[in-house]
């Protein structure tokens, strides 16, 4: 009986082996449905300051690379269909490659365990449908808020396992997915494309699309190894951080600036973020109306690889004051939790008075600085 188990489970093997690997490219549409405007209206007052970058710059599409055990997914946002975003899944990691910084991490997966399982999803046979040519079966998983509607089909090979490339699901593969998010928020995923991979090799794909030249200006500084990365608050004294300048060739301190101005404002920026260039006007408007004696500004940028692409939207939008590099270490202190654009504004005594985003705080700084809110 032994020998016999062993003679299936070998054959077993030798048939899974000859079946042909599903490699394949496959582009997914992408849009966001809300019931009307007023529900569009409070997603955004839910996720400003947060999710703001999604909400203004959500993918036009998404282009799975199926190859083996990995899964590169390449996300295409509005503007010029730009390359803003990689995925590389695995069998055991999903990392994200932001195309900003070449920098390489590993992301955790945010969808309900619920929607992953098989076993909760129940078959709606009145909702199928034929895409691209193959027939689909639709199925559907309910939870208290929402729910999640899958198109599944069978493909010709096997499918890699991969770990959350969200396209897989009892080894079948999603041609569209629907979800109800909060009961007023529909996100819709259709493939619109599915083309034979050719030959790729994913490493160097990443390499050639994280090339960067200005990596090494946000790695640690000497004069920071000693500060710890707690999270500053509000009423704490600011650590006096070190940043590389921008637009000259030196090291700056935090405290040169809050021992000759009143008021220090800290900026935490990238070109890459639209919220962060829409919030540029309102700190010029900040910088002009005060004294150097009274604010100093310092923006700090994150996260872009191109040094000349820095310098060109500095002067095309005339941020006429100090400018450094935030390097993980300042990132740690003033922003944590990493949202874009941050203001943090500290007094002569080092303390942090504020920490929020420019967009609703500008006024509150201004009326600090004038003294119309009190000692603080």
């Amino acid at each position: 009986m032994k020998y016999f188990l062993t003679i299936v489970s070998l054959f077993l093997v030798l048939q899974l082996q000859a079946q042909k690997q599903f490699n394949a490219s496959i582009t997914y549409a992408r849009k966001t449905v809300f019931e009307n405007k007023a529900d569009s209206i409070k997603y955004v007052k839910m996720n400003y300051g947060t999710d703001i970058m999604d909400m203004i710059m959500q993918p036009v599409k998404e282009k799975y690379l199926v190859k083996d055990d990995s899964v590169l997914i390449n996300y295409y946002y509005r503007s010029k269909e730009i390359l803003k975003e990689m995925r590389l899944s695995t069998k055991g990691r999903l990392q994200i490659i932001d195309m900003v910084s070449g920098s390489t991490y590993d992301s955790k997966d945010w969808s309900y365990n619920k929607y992953k399982r098989f076993k909760s999803y129940k078959r709606i046979e009145s909702e199928d449908e034929t895409i691209l040519g193959r027939k689909c079966t639709a199925w559907v998983s309910k939870r208290k808020k929402g729910w999640r509607k899958v198109w599944l089909t069978d493909v010709d090979g096997v499918l890699p396992k991969t770990k959350d490339a969200e396209i897989f699901i009892n080894n079948q593969l999603v041609l569209k997915q629907v979800t109800f998010i909060n009961n007023y928020q529909q996100r819709e995923k259709l493939a619109v494309a599915i083309e034979v991979l050719p030959e790729v090799n994913f490493a160097e794909m990443i390499k050639k699309n994280t090339e960067a030249d200005i990596k090494w200006k946000y790695e640690p500084i000497t004069e920071n190894n000693e500060l710890n990365d707690n999270k500053i608050k509000v009423g704490e004294t600011a650590p006096d951080v070190y940043y590389r300048e921008v637009l000259e060739n030196g090291t700056k301190h935090l405290y040169e600036s809050t021992q000759k101005s009143k008021y220090t404002m800290l900026e935490f920026w990238g070109t890459w973020c639209m919220p962060c260039l829409a919030a540029t006007p309102k700190i010029k408007a900040l910088r002009d109306k005060f004294d150097i004696d009274q604010l100093s500004i310092i923006s700090l940028n994150s996260r872009d690889k191109i040094e000349a692409k820095v310098k060109k939207v500095i002067k095309r939008k005339e941020m006429n004051w100090q400018h450094g590099y935030a390097t993980d270490k300042l990132i740690s202190i003033f922003n944590d939790n990493r949202t874009f654009p941050r203001v943090i504004l500290i007094d002569q005594n080092n303390k942090v008075l504020l920490i929020g985003n420019p967009h609703k705080e500008i006024e509150k700084i201004e009326q600090i600085i004038n003294g119309e809110l009190g000692k603080l």
